[in-house]
């Protein structure tokens, strides 16, 4: 995993841009020792604010995930 590479990107779409809406989707990318943590998170289709909540939800599924890994829970593959 040492030579993995990840990157992420997201844009406002026609209607956000035409509407003057900002995008409104999240993304969070972590690597560590154990792994890679890909988040994404749809803003809820235009609702008032629902950036910022898309982003919290990013930054609360990776303290929630952190939060497993401290109490010694194996975090591997979920199927």
């Amino acid at each position: 995993m040492r030579d993995f590479k990840a990157f992420g990107a997201s844009i406002r779409g026609v209607y956000h841009a035409y509407a003057r809406l900002p995008n409104q989707d999240a993304f969070l990318i972590r690597k560590n020792q154990k792994g890679l943590l890909l988040v994404l998170c749809d803003g809820l289709g235009s609702k008032k604010d629902s950036q910022i909540g898309a982003k919290k939800m990013c930054e609360s599924v990776e303290k929630a995930l952190n939060a497993i890994d401290i109490q010694g829970c194996n975090l591997g593959v979920i199927e």
